[in-house]
């Protein structure tokens, strides 16, 4: 982050403004630590928590592109026979 803060400090492409992801991240970042030094259970299970949800979606997305290229696959062989 601090190297991306820099080059857009050295570049002055944008102005004065940083990215809306950037800080969104970093703020993201910010909580989260706060969570967590702060040690109660209530904000390490939310942590936890966060990161539970994250690794189903991933894994839902894993699931969803396999059954994509499986279709793709199937729809180039049906064309295979057809041609054929």
């Amino acid at each position: 982050m601090t190297e991306t803060l820099r080059r857009m400090s050295e570049e002055k492409t944008t102005g004065n403004q940083v990215p809306f992801d950037l800080i969104a991240t970093a703020y993201r970042r910010k909580r989260l630590l706060g969570e967590v030094f702060e040690c109660s259970n209530q904000s390490l299970a939310s942590v936890v928590q966060q990161g539970v949800e994250e690794e189903q979606i991933e894994k839902e997305r894993a699931k969803a592109a396999a059954k994509t290229r499986a279709e793709a696959g199937e729809s180039k062989a049906g064309c295979a026979l057809i041609s054929a």
